[in-house]
């Protein structure tokens, strides 16, 4: 796993730790799989514990996982996958490109349409139309 205190208060949602532990540790530092802290928490849903990841310096740009294909996904594309609207808005208001692509050329807008994710979807259209 090689996670560190970082990556599992942000697995926990624990957003009192992780503001803490963001001040002394790397903030973008990986595990052995690849994903960062920031990654962690938005597989895990915590939209409360992304903000302040991104707040003070987490690159939402970084993609994470380990497994082939998941390697390439951005915490952006990883919370259209899961239809999680409160965080998908998130990285976007930090500045994340809304059509950056997966080693399969998938867009965050086009796997939340694959996983049915309506409300996500239209949200991404509109964000990129604008």
């Amino acid at each position: 796993m090689g996670w560190t205190a970082l990556h599992f208060a942000s697995s926990a949602g624990e957003n009192d730790i992780v503001n803490r532990l963001a001040l002394g540790l790397n903030i973008n530092e990986r595990c052995l799989c690849g994903g960062t802290p920031l990654w962690v928490a938005t597989r895990k849903g915590h939209a409360s514990t992304v903000h302040p990841l991104l707040s003070r310096g987490a690159d939402a740009d970084i993609s994470g996982g380990g497994e082939r294909g998941v390697d390439t996904w951005t915490p952006l594309f990883v919370a259209s996958r899961n239809g999680n609207e409160a965080i998908v808005e998130i990285p976007l208001e930090h500045g994340v490109d809304v059509d950056a692509v997966t080693h399969d050329e998938y867009t965050a807008l086009a796997e939340a349409v694959l996983q049915g994710h309506e409300r996500v979807a239209s949200f991404l259209t509109a964000y990129a139309t604008r």
